[in-house]
């Protein structure tokens, strides 16, 4: 079959060809890899530094509901608890992990750093 130049020209500027539709879509895929590939070295770093500063169940689902930036009302409405309750298990985390405050908690949870 033939086409004519101009018509692929015009295909191929339009990007409408099924080869950049291909494109597009393989581009996606590898994309989504990717943020799948950091998400699971993001988890990885979390679980393995969790282990580390030998963190209790209660005190890891803190440390993801402060990265989920909620409040430590939120944070005690959510889990049924005191919010005084609350800041005791964050001073214990920040102890136990030797760090100051979130911004460093989560650095330290989330990057390995």
């Amino acid at each position: 079959m033939f086409i004519h130049t101009s018509i692929c020209k015009k295909l191929i500027n339009e990007r409408q060809h099924p080869f950049w539709r291909y494109i597009k879509s393989a581009r996606k895929e590898y994309q989504r890899l990717i943020e799948l590939a950091n998400k699971n070295s993001e988890t990885v770093v979390f679980e393995q530094t969790c282990r580390y500063y030998r963190l209790t169940g209660r005190e890891i689902e803190i440390v993801l509901l402060v990265r989920q930036g909620l409040s430590y009302k939120e944070i005690s409405e959510k889990l049924f608890i005191a919010g005084k309750t609350v800041e005791n298990h964050i001073q214990n985390i920040y102890e136990k992990s030797q760090v100051k405050n979130k911004v460093a908690l989560l650095h330290k949870f989330f990057h390995g750093v």
